[in-house]
């Protein structure tokens, strides 16, 4: 299959294969309507069952953990797991197609190309390998808490947001030492729109979330030292 490559995407580092299988975007739209509609769904019915009714920032941040639990355990596992397998000729995996797409905006995320070596790799392998089996787990057990109204919430929220901004900044920091070799900055939707723009919620959702958490537990440590004055 020829792909025609635009002058923007030339001379990148590792390059974008000629022979590229990288599908428009309203292909994917399916795969992306049905995971906003299962993580909003999953919000809808959460929020309804609840006893406590909770404020429009909780449920957003429900919204934000629902969806971050499809991302990391379907396509972050799958690049971690499979990224021999992303340029397969023939791979019409959702999450090899995905990655083919979004991975022109940071050709590190196209999948392994045998004659790039393995070192390029080694940061986004391990980046994926923390995103799978560290944020998906403690993600999920944040949902599990909110559900229970457990205390233990607030402890691991900011725990697994901060595993998200960690995993956001070795992804771009890395191409600002090499120069932005993998990434083409002179094409508008791809540096602004996809590097850019559908990164940054996991920098900014993660500081919001912090910053919740700290709230509210220095707010019940005061009240518990306040308590402890009063009864002596």
């Amino acid at each position: 299959m020829s792909f025609e490559i635009p002058e923007a995407w030339k001379g990148l580092y590792p390059q974008v294969p000629k022979d590229l299988d990288r599908e428009p975007f309203v292909n994917l739209i399916p795969i992306c309507v049905f995971a906003l509609s299962l993580a909003l769904l999953v919000t809808v019915v959460i929020s309804v069952k609840a006893k406590k009714k909770h404020g429009l920032f909780d449920k957003g941040l429900l919204f934000y953990f629902a969806l971050s639990v499809l991302i990391h355990f379907n396509l972050e596992r799958y690049y971690a797991h499979h990224l021999d397998d992303i340029l397969k000729p023939g791979n019409r995996h959702p999450m090899a197609r995905i990655w083919r797409y979004y991975g022109t905006s940071d050709t590190r995320w196209l999948g392994r190309q045998f004659d790039v070596p393995a070192s390029q790799y080694s940061c986004m392998y391990g980046l994926e390998i923390m995103a799978a089996w560290g944020c998906g787990p403690t993600i999920l057990a944040s949902i599990v808490l909110y559900v229970l109204e457990h205390p233990a919430r607030w402890i691991i929220q900011a725990v697994a947001v901060t595993i998200q901004a960690y995993g956001l900044l070795i992804t771009w920091l890395p191409p600002i030492y090499e120069k932005m070799q993998s990434v083409p900055v002179n094409d508008p939707y791809m540096y602004y729109g996809l590097y850019i723009a559908m990164q940054s919620p996991w920098i900014f959702v993660p500081l919001a979330v912090i910053g919740q958490s700290c709230y509210v537990i220095t707010k019940v440590f005061r009240k518990g030292k306040q308590n402890k004055q009063k009864a002596q």
